[in-house]
């Protein structure tokens, strides 16, 4: 996965949608249960990485979303 890259010690889970986590970050994908629409959470120690996880991810769907 193109995210793996980003984060040296990145997890990916898939449960209810895609989980990544570090030591100090993580964040998911997954599908709302209200909404046709994805929902990107993402939380951590530092401001910084969770801005830059949340930035990558947003990127990483749009790679492969549809119009």
């Amino acid at each position: 996965l193109l995210l793996k890259s980003f984060y040296y010690q990145l997890t990916i889970k898939h449960f209810d949608g895609l989980y990544l986590s570090s030591a100090t970050v993580w964040g998911v994908v997954k599908p709302s249960v209200t909404e046709h629409a994805l929902k990107i959470m993402c939380e951590g120690v530092k401001k910084s990485e969770v801005q830059a996880l949340q930035k990558k991810l947003v990127a990483y769907v749009k790679t492969i979303a549809r119009d």
